[in-house]
């Protein structure tokens, strides 16, 4: 049995996240070139001077905000098919059921990412 899934709008947009204490950013762009020195890595971490420090792995395609409280983040996965948070900065991401993020998202606490 055959099932298809529709990727996430959210996956072929650019996003932007700054931390709240102005450190850094986040930066995706899903639809860069695939010529690009950094294959396969749409997520960096940028710091104060906008230089790049870390690219996020490739289990992320776009930051979409972070909870405040918990300091999660959250995410649409490299497939575009699901949601991912990580729970130490970025380093690692896990899968998550849409009801997770949905209700995150909805915390008067969450910090939503700016799309372009």
């Amino acid at each position: 049995m055959w099932m298809c899934f529709d990727i996430l709008p959210e996956y072929f947009l650019y996003s932007y996240l700054a931390e709240e204490n102005g450190g850094g950013f986040w930066a995706c762009n899903n639809t860069g070139n695939p010529h690009d020195w950094r294959p396969f890595v749409s997520c960096v971490f940028f710091g104060e001077n906008s230089q790049e420090l870390k690219p996020l792995p490739s289990t992320v395609a776009t930051i979409l905000g972070q909870d405040m409280t918990s300091e999660n983040l959250y995410g649409v996965s490299n497939n575009g098919l699901g949601y991912v948070y990580s729970r130490n900065g970025g380093n690692d991401w896990i899968s998550i059921p849409s009801s997770v993020y949905i209700r995150a998202s909805n915390l008067p606490d969450f910090r939503m990412a700016t799309f372009g």
